[in-house]
């Protein structure tokens, strides 16, 4: 944890508005304090922030420390979001179906690319990097049947 100091004055506070935003953008916040101080010449907003160097919000790093991790929620709109969701859960079902890890149906970066898709169809899955025939073929219908029919799907709710 670091932390950076701002004074962004109350009259004319472009330059350093921007210079703070930049930064929060380019680093992970954990807190922010601030107070407004009145000073000779006018006052100023003083900014405390505490951060972690370098990460995005949408980052962090996976368990094994070399690539960073997409937090998807923060990535994806809310209802694109839901959708990547409900393909998650189907792409478990296929899995385990097959007896695959999840990821070996889709990965999270091809499932947030087919929640994005509109229309959802096997030509545009077939279009996104990473998917070629032989996984459109295996997975693709059975994806869209189960996301486009949901109440055929298996309730989870039901006692066994």
């Amino acid at each position: 944890m670091q932390i950076k100091f701002f004074r962004v004055p109350a009259f004319n506070p472009a330059e350093a508005e921007a210079e703070v935003n930049a930064f929060l953008r380019g680093n992970r916040i954990l807190q922010i304090d601030r107070h407004f101080e009145s000073l000779p010449g006018g006052g100023a907003w003083v900014i405390c922030v505490e951060y972690l160097p370098n990460m995005a919000p949408g980052k962090r790093k996976s368990r094994d420390g070399k690539k960073p991790k997409v937090d998807y929620k923060e990535e994806l709109a809310p209802e694109v979001f839901k959708r990547f969701e409900a393909l998650r859960r189907i792409r478990k079902e296929l899995a385990e179906a097959e007896g695959l890890p999840a990821y070996a149906v889709f990965t999270d970066k091809e499932l947030s690319a087919i929640a994005g898709l509109s229309p959802l169809n096997i030509k545009a899955i077939q279009e996104i990097e990473g998917i070629g025939n032989k996984k459109t073929k295996r997975f693709g219908q059975p994806l869209i049947d189960a996301l486009l029919n949901p109440e055929s799907q298996r309730d989870d709710e039901t006692v066994q």
